[in-house]
């Protein structure tokens, strides 16, 4: 009898499919009022609903592979793989309450933004370059893995439909950014699902139900659930799946760039949350469902098992082969299934590119090269980034076509990959005694332990006991009567053993290398104390494990840092959320004092009460600013407004400016990440002028420039009351900070500002330390990557030795080396006011650094005293 093929109605599904992911792309590419920025390709403008994030978390790491693997595993192995649903759910709950929180705080685009600011640029350079390599590895196999599988079973040209998934993938990626990716994710999970059920519905009509299904795998052995063997040899067991599952899982969901991003697209953490546990919920009956057709797979095939009867020549076809054999009489539902399939390549794939996009931009173009590019350039960048990296996948999958038997190895090396990457996380959030050289010396260890147990277990494959159960081909038409047995046991040395460890244990093996020789690294160069680390780039252990237990067992977890302001300013932000949200409620009812100076506006106030209004990541944009600032206007009571990444742009900012020209009562306002330019900082800085109540304004990472610098420093010289502002990331370079250093020279008030990534360089370093000669009032300035090296660093030092009133200083990856080093403690041996100096990844040694640190450690006892 022939072998089935596709109908015309199954390509037809196929065509629909890829043209509607296609028309998606369309739509948030071309159709769109605005030109693109980096954070609208890559976040979504933060503005993205909680249910449409939830399925992309979903999809994005259930690649066909794993809906092709996840029945074979099930058909070889039998069900304890099922417990897989419970570590993911595990993860993502553990994600959800620990670590998205973190990253959330942060602010990261990358997720390795963090391994710097905690360590080093060197440690956020190693797990990014481990990253990018496995991901563009793994994006390959999946592209061509489920391509190989469907060409052998449905006769589906293998080719066609790599290039077919590779172009339509990068097309509505880089078109599209992030929101087209979430929602063809959002249409891929539907797919899925629907393949899924229709594969399940037919496969029970065929097996006659539930009970003889599950009676004939019973007999077979597929169903068992109670292996809780502690050999660390045997592939499944309860702990091996949900302690070793539960770390595979977080190490997606807690530290995968994929999911980070996603993180990062809602519009609040508590949005996040929710995402994650409907992902849990979502992915949780993926896994089951998946793991039900394997069970009907062997059910169908008890008696004449297809792979070893050789009708396919890998495991993985067996679906496929099951779906073109009794799927087939039902024209469509082939087609069906071809869709879940290819859905779940098109999801992994887009992911990874607009991930891949995003490290390359922040961690590689953005730090190696020292370059700053406008906003709306930076997102021409990262499509052109999509675009070079969907061609790359594509002419990866001809190279992987070559690898052959080694297809699989290469797949697994995602895990081991992974590992060190989630270790490094560990040991930066969990252990504040961990430096530099300790992150950086146990990522590379841990690397390579896992690398020798990878290929240790490779080479050694053929020699190792298979854990596959018996298959029969008694039923076979080209088989009489032979029931294949998995092979004896038979004498082993300790090393294979070594190399046997089940794969589920590589990930925490990997972290706890990590840890170890992290801790023992940083032990012997000198571990950080405990008010040397930021808390908010921490996690107490004892808070977050031991919570149950009295205070003084989780203080003592806490190794000596000091949460208690941490955990306090954390507390009153998430107090005042709730008070902001609980009098916006009362507003809507209030009547006449509510403020609505237009229908459109979308939020009420209560004139007589409101003092704090948190709206940050509410994308207002320039006419809700305006509708905003009008129903501002007359209040008497607010004295903080926080509209921090917004999308406001100049005219908003104009509309703001005369809120703060007239306010009585405003001290605070936050309009970082927002597409302010020069314009809107002269409109700021006219409001400056006549304001007196003013104390904090932060504006970093808008695009400011140098004229925008020079009217803000005109500002300066008029405002009396202003003590702190924000400059940081607007690109104000050595023109810039020349005119903010002639502001600093006249200005009476300030004393605290942040000009990190700004650009200004050594002659913008010279400028500034001229000014502080002559400035009495500035306590604070940050300077981290400015790239002031040597020279500026000289200059700063200079000024140090006369300025009287600066006790912090931050120079974070200037470059500035042995001679910068030199330099400044020349001064401090002058200066006795500097009580915090910043010098990490300035490629200082460390007995400079301990002279400095010494040096600082003297003011500081002379301050006490």
């Amino acid at each position: 009898m022939a072998h089935p093929t596709l109908s015309a109605v199954d390509y037809v599904l196929l065509v629909i499919l890829l043209l509607s992911s296609a028309v998606i792309g369309a739509i948030f590419g071309f159709f769109k009022s605005k030109k693109s920025s980096a954070k609208e390709f890559l976040l979504a403008d933060g503005g993205m609903g909680v249910v449409p994030t939830a399925l992309s978390i979903m999809v994005s790491f259930l690649s066909a592979i794993t809906l092709l693997g996840t029945p074979s595993e099930i058909y070889m192995f039998g069900t304890m793989y099922c417990y897989q649903a419970i570590s993911w759910t595990i993860a993502s709950t553990v994600t959800a309450l620990v670590f998205m929180p973190k990253f959330r705080e942060m602010n990261c685009t990358s997720a390795y933004e963090y391994l710097e600011k905690r360590f080093d640029r060197s440690v956020r350079m190693c797990a990014s370059f481990t990253f990018s390599f496995f991901m563009l590895i793994y994006m390959a196999i999946v592209l061509y893995a489920p391509a190989l599988a469907l060409s052998q079973t449905t006769g589906l040209n293998i080719w066609l439909s790599v290039v077919s998934i590779g172009v339509i993938c990068t097309f509505y990626s880089s078109v599209g950014g992030m929101k087209a990716v979430i929602w063809t994710d959002v249409l891929q999970a539907v797919v899925i699902l629907v393949g899924l059920l229709a594969t399940i519905i037919k496969g029970l009509i065929v097996m006659g139900g539930f009970g003889p299904t599950f009676s004939i795998a019973s007999k077979g052995g597929r169903i068992q659930f109670d292996s809780v063997s502690f050999d660390p040899r045997v592939r499944h067991t309860v702990w091996s799946l949900l302690i070793g599952g539960t770390f595979n899982s977080l190490a997606t969901y807690g530290f995968n760039q994929t999911q980070v991003q996603r993180y990062m697209c809602v519009r609040s953490t508590r949005a996040a949350k929710q995402a994650l546990f409907i992902n849990a919920i979502g992915a949780a009956i993926v896994i089951l469902l998946s793991g039900f057709i394997g069970v009907i797979l062997y059910a169908y095939y008890a008696d004449c098992d297809p792979y070893t009867a050789k009708y396919v020549t890998d495991i993985d076809q067996v679906f496929p082969y099951f779906v073109m054999e009794r799927l087939s009489e039902n024209p469509g539902l082939p087609g069906i299934f071809l869709a879940c399939i290819f859905s779940g390549s098109l999801s992994t794939i887009s992911s990874g590119l607009n991930a891949l996009a995003a490290v390359i931009i922040e961690d590689v173009y953005k730090g190696l090269m020292r370059k700053k590019i406008s906003d709306e350039r930076q997102g021409l960048v990262s499509k052109l980034f999509s675009i070079v990296l969907g061609v790359v996948v594509v002419l990866l999958t001809y190279v992987v076509s070559f690898l052959g038997s080694v297809l699989n190895a290469a797949l697994s090396l995602f895990g081991v990959l992974s590992g060190p990457i989630m270790g490094v996380f560990f040991l930066g959030f969990f252990f504040p005694q961990a430096n530099r050289h300790g992150g950086r010396i146990g990522f590379l260890a841990s690397l390579c332990l896992q690398l020798w147990i990878f290929l240790g277990a490779q080479i050694t494959k053929k020699q190792m006991k298979s854990e596959s159960l018996p298959f029969s081909i008694s039923n076979c038409s080209s088989y009489i009567n032979e029931t294949i047995i998995a092979p004896t046991s038979f004498k082993r040395d300790p090393l294979l053993d070594f190399y046997s460890v089940s794969y589920m244990w590589y990930t925490p093996i990997a972290v706890g290398a990590v840890i170890i020789v992290g801790l023992i690294v940083s032990y012997l160069t000198h571990p950080l104390k405990p008010n040397e680390v930021d808390p908010k780039y921490l996690i107490s252990i004892g808070d977050v494990c031991c919570c149950c237990l009295p205070q003084p067992i989780r203080k003592w977890f806490r190794f000596g840092v000091d949460y208690d302001d941490y955990y306090e300013d954390k507390e009153k932000n998430d107090r005042n959320d709730i008070e902001m949200k609980s009098r916006e409620k009362k507003s809507n009812t209030s009547g006449p004092n509510r403020i609505s100076p237009a229908p459109s506006m979308p939020h009420n106030y209560d004139n007589q009460t409101l003092t704090t209004l948190d709206l940050h990541r509410d994308n207002i944009g320039d006419a809700e600013a305006q509708y905003l600032a009008a129903g501002l206007r007359q209040n008497r009571t607010l004295t903080t407004l926080n509209l921090y990444n917004n999308s406001i742009g100049d005219v908003g900012a104009q509309h703001l400016a005369d809120v703060i020209q007239h306010s009585t009562a405003l001290t605070s306002i936050d309009l970082g990440c927002n597409k302010i330019g020069h314009v809107g900082a002269k409109h700021l800085a006219d409001g400056l002028r006549r304001n007196t109540t003013l104390i904090t304004l932060n504006l970093e990472d808008n695009g400011i420039g140098e004229i925008g610098a020079q009217h803000l420093a005109d500002g300066l010289q008029h405002n009396t009351t202003l003590t702190i502002l924000g400059l940081g990331k607007n690109q104000i370079k050595e023109v810039g900070a020349k005119y903010l250093a002639d502001g600093l020279r006249h200005n009476l008030a300030l004393s605290t500002l942040y000009l990190f990534e700004s650009e200004i360089g050594e002659i913008g370093a010279q400028h500034l330390g001229d000014a502080l000669r002559h400035n009495i009032t500035l306590t604070t300035l940050n300077l981290g990557e400015n790239q002031i090296g040597h020279v500026g660093a000289l200059h700063l030092t200079d000024s140090l030795q006369h300025n009287t009133t600066l006790t912090t200083l931050h120079l974070l990856g200037n470059e500035i080396g042995g001679v910068g080093a030199k330099h400044l403690a020349d001064a401090l041996r002058q200066n006795t006011t500097l009580t915090w100096l910043e010098l990490y990844n300035n490629q200082i040694g460390d007995d400079a650094m301990n002279i400095i640190h010494e040096l600082v450690e003297r003011n500081v006892r002379g301050k006490e005293l």
